[in-house]
């Protein structure tokens, strides 16, 4: 941890250094153009090495501290950064005794884990905090950990939950997080709506009618809530279950994942798998770095992704599904209602579906084979096949198309 500290806190070194050695060469090359000399010209490799030798440096140096406390340093009374290495802990207990009006929860926490379930009171919120001060001495710590405020608030149909931190972190703010964090538990009467913005850490709802959580670093876990969902994360997988209403989750980095869900449900990522399973509304499932997993939708599917697989089971409705490159699986025991359009550049096509379903088939590959146990027209033009089929004489429209890939087409 001594290292990772050391990383996160001194990394601004590495450009700092590289810059330094480029100033220094050109002053160098100048004046050995003056006077007839040469030097040798900056290289890739050179820079490199700079960077090499630091990181190597703050490893051992990371590794070598233990206990032993590490000031940082300051440029012109600005602090750049420091190591804490001593930690002062103390519990900070509320309870907010609130009226029929108060119709909904903010909880606000810079740095720590956030934890809310259901209360035992109907009229009270209850808060268990854990604060946590850091320094570099443990006086520093002491007094950071007494700095460090939580505040209960109510008004009008809205209360609050504060956490704010020692404001020793003016000028460059690099160390901002460092000073102190809090772990929150919050005890809600049934029936609140929840809000819960949160920078560093975990963040756990168990509880709310409906719930909007806005986290940038850390996992996030909801369920049991008994109306909308709405998730936005930066760095974490997120997981929402058990929900009565619908579920909006845009992730940037890390998996979704939601299941027993009764309304619509919206998921996005960029990087990391979405996985979508039980759910009574449409899914739009979205990701372009990951494969994405749907199984037993109530209405329409699509599903999207750049790099993965796709696979979708027991769909009821409408899918469409598209990857660029990835394999599309789609199997259901339900008769086909709902058009398919399935598309991939570089991956096989599988679909199996009832023999009772009322289809009009077109599926095309430019680069491999069709396999399929139903009766229709197969066409070769080069590389490229086709096959055309009217499954009990024909309905909704089924297109499967893959660039490079197979088909493979069930009826069972």
């Amino acid at each position: 941890t001594q290292t990772a500290d050391l990383f996160w806190t001194y990394w601004p070194l590495l450009p700092l250094a590289l810059g330094v050695e480029l100033i220094a060469r050109a002053v160098l090359a100048d004046r050995a153009t003056k006077s007839g000399k040469t030097v040798v010209p900056f290289h890739v490799e050179s820079g490199v090495t700079v960077v090499t030798v630091i990181v190597v440096v703050i490893g051992l140096v990371g590794a070598m501290l233990g206990p032993v406390s590490w000031s940082g340093f300051k440029l012109s009374g600005i602090r750049i950064g420091s190591i804490n290495l001593s930690h002062a802990s103390r519990n900070a207990v509320q309870d907010l005794t609130i009226g029929k009006e108060v119709k909904a929860v903010t909880i606000k926490n810079p740095v720590g884990k956030v934890r809310v379930k259901a209360g035992a009171a109907a009229d009270q919120i209850t808060v268990d905090a854990t604060v946590t001060g850091n320094g570099t001495t443990q006086e520093e710590a002491n007094r950071n950990a007494e700095a460090t405020k939580v505040t209960t608030t109510v008004t009008g149909t809205l209360a609050e939950v504060t956490v704010t931190l020692p404001e020793d972190f003016a000028g460059l703010g690099i160390n901002k997080f460092n000073l102190a964090s809090v772990d929150l538990t919050v005890g809600l009467p049934e029936g609140l709506d929840v809000a819960v913005k949160n920078q560093f850490g975990e963040v756990e709802v168990a509880t709310g009618r409906a719930v909007d959580i806005d986290n940038e670093f850390g996992k996030v876990t909801v369920h049991g809530f008994a109306g909308d969902a709405v998730v936005d994360n930066q760095f974490g997988e997120v997981t929402v279950e058990e929900g009565a209403g619908s579920v909006t989750v845009v992730n940037a980095n890390g998996a979704v994942n939601i299941s027993d869900v009764k309304g619509d449900v919206s998921a996005r990522s960029s990087f990391g798998a979405v996985e979508v399973n039980d759910v009574g509304g449409k899914v739009e499932a979205r990701t372009s770095n990951g494969s994405v997993h749907i199984r037993r939708p109530g209405k329409d599917v699509t599903a999207r992704t750049s790099f993965g697989a796709i696979e979708i089971v027991d769909s009821r409705a409408e899918v469409t599904a598209e990857t660029s490159n990835g394999a599309i699986n789609l199997s259901t025991s339900y008769p086909v209602v709902g058009a398919y359009d399935l598309r991939t550049r570089f991956g096989a096509v599988n679909v199996s579906f009832p023999d009772s379903s009322k289809v009009a088939i077109h599926a095309e590959t430019s680069f491999g084979n069709i396999n399929t146990n139903l009766s229709g027209k197969i066409s070769k033009e080069e590389s490229r096949q086709s096959f055309d089929s009217a499954l009990n004489g024909g309905g909704v429209q089924v297109t499967i198309k893959t660039s490079n890939g197979g088909v493979d087409l069930t009826a069972h």
